[in-house]
């Protein structure tokens, strides 16, 4: 599953299509650029930011084109000067490549700030701008269109307006016909994940009904994670189980293979370096063939904002923003107005605006980071499930659309306690419902296949990556740019090095301030210009 597109105008695509991961057309799952080839051998035609984990690129006549899917899970980084242009999924692989080519490249000091910032809120990307000012991540559903002039942007479709019920129809049949097609792959398995939250409760919901309904399949199972510190999940995910009359944990997944210490850091590099700050190294890969199914869906779904809640969150945000070193709060509240002011012109409002931000912002790099080491899909970050958030009524009840999608695959479930006593159906919810009667299922087909993983190995302890992040960043400590962090924030790296040399790798989020000095000091060896004292 490693993988890292990099294409500029000194090294083009070949003519053609070519698929890199896997896409949703309707019921159909197109696998690579085999299976993209097959599916649109027919006269059918792959659109552009379909659903799915995927680059797309096409190479006809004299233009080429690149997307990624819909939910953007797949981050495409861009830089262009004139008719000179880059393209890389890995931030930090295209600031080498660029200054390889000599390209002059400048900190945003604005972006390198956020990450030195408080809040889960920035625990990833902000806006489109990046930690080079140069450099830019193509927003999810924008694509890209390179000419004889050169590079440009394309900006995603506008959500069309529907009725409500009608959007939670085509959302509920469209999963339906997406799981029932993968049921019936004869190679492939699927892993509905269930904890104690409320987006993988919606999740299994759908295979509840497939199972009740289309009859039982071996190869479709749920799971829940059984280590002592996921044992409150587990017991609510038992409870589930009970109440449904379902499996779980009785298919496990096929053996993976084990990364080696370079190939486990090298994916951690491509994927998460300035983009993503938990540090989440992957101690091996999945076999592509066990298709995981998740919720990652954020608060952008669960909550609705109007616009005044949203201005609210907002400067609470911006508040927060620089505590544990310099940036430049201005300019990045001036970025982040840019990304909302696109997303309110196709939302229709800041409330909406900052409720899709929410969702997408967070969705796009805590779920694409999982999707780096097994093959995922995450049914809430699709477009359906964009129409059907453009079609609910402005302030509804907290987690009503979960509550709609339950009642109308599995209401028993809205029963069993959630992991926080809010998230239960109360008066309001119960007396907003939306319950539809699901059509049966239209499977699609399978077009292409994935390669088998050729298991093997010990994985990594998650002590002995952490402690291989950490060797990197205190070798190249000399680097940092001067006064630039917090003496607070070098308190919490001394206190990360003592519990990591001691063998005792903290959670992924609280070792994010490893991710924060490990992108300064690599940018700063990169060439790049740093901004701050003594950097001139």
């Amino acid at each position: 599953m490693t993988r890292l597109f990099l294409i500029d105008d000194r090294t083009l695509p070949e003519p053609g299509a070519q698929l890199h991961g896997f896409a949703w057309e309707g019921a159909d799952f197109v696998i690579g650029t085999e299976g993209l080839a097959a599916f649109e051998a027919g006269g059918r035609r792959l659109p552009w930011s379909a659903d799915g984990d995927h680059v797309l690129v096409r190479r006809e006549g004299g233009g080429i084109g690149i997307g990624a899917d819909f939910a953007g899970c797949r981050h495409l980084f861009y830089w262009s000067e004139g008719r000179d242009w880059a393209v890389c999924e890995s931030f930090i692989d295209l600031v080498a490549h660029l200054r390889g080519r000599g390209v002059a490249l400048h900190e945003d000091i604005a972006q390198t700030g956020a990450f030195l910032s408080r809040k889960q809120l920035f625990q990833q990307l902000t806006t489109d701008r990046t930690a080079v000012r140069e450099i830019a991540c193509l927003d999810a559903g924008a694509r890209i269109e390179i000419g004889p002039d050169g590079l440009v942007v394309i900006p995603p479709d506008p959500v069309p307006a529907e009725d409500y019920a009608a959007a939670l129809d085509a959302f509920i049949a469209t999963w339906l016909s997406r799981m029932a097609t993968l049921r019936a792959a004869p190679d492939l398995a699927l892993h509905v994940h269930l904890s104690g939250g409320f987006d993988s409760r919606a999740v299994a919901a759908f295979h509840v009904w497939l199972e009740r309904n289309e009859g039982s399949c071996e190869s479709a199972s749920v799971r829940s994670l059984t280590d002592a510190r996921h044992a409150d999940d587990l017991k609510i995910a038992e409870e589930i189980a009970a109440a449904s009359g379902i499996r779980l944990n009785h298919n496990p997944p096929r053996p993976g293979r084990a990364l080696s210490l370079e190939e486990a850091l090298t994916s951690w590099r491509h994927h998460s370096a300035g983009a993503y700050t938990p540090v989440r190294v992957p101690a091996s890969f999945g076999d592509p063939r066990d298709v995981h199914f998740s919720g990652h869906a954020s608060s952008g779904y669960k909550y609705t904002f109007d616009d005044a809640a949203a201005r609210r969150t907002i400067r609470r945000m911006e508040r927060a923003y620089g505590y544990f070193g310099r940036g430049d709060r201005p300019r990045w509240r001036s970025a982040l107005e840019a990304h909302l002011g696109r997303l309110e012109e196709r939302t229709g409002s800041l409330g909406r605006a900052w409720g899709c931000w929410q969702r997408v912002n967070r969705a796009r790099f805590h779920a694409g980071q999982a999707a780096t080491y097994k093959t995922q899909v995450a049914i809430f970050h699709s477009r359906s499930a964009s129409r059907l958030d453009a079609a609910r009524r402005p302030l509804t009840a907290d987690f009503q659309l979960y509550h709609d999608i339950l009642a109308s695959l599995a209401p028993e479930m809205m029963e069993v306690p959630f992991d926080d006593a809010a998230k239960a159906p109360g008066e309001a919810v119960r007396a907003a419902l939306t319950v539809r009667q699901p059509a049966p299922p239209v499977p699609g087909r399978v077009w292409g296949a994935f390669e088998p993983a050729q298991p093997g190995g010990t994985p990594l302890s998650r002590s002995k990556l952490a402690r291989a992040l950490l060797d990197e960043v205190d070798a190249g400590w000399s680097d940092l740019p001067r006064r630039r962090v917090t003496l607070l924030f070098r308190w919490h790296i001394a206190r990360l090095r003592r519990r990591i040399r001691a063998g005792r790798a903290p959670h992924a989020v609280k070792m994010r301030h490893l991710h924060s000095a490990w992108l300064l000091i690599r940018l700063s060896q990169l060439g790049v210009r740093m901004d701050g004292p003594g950097q001139e």
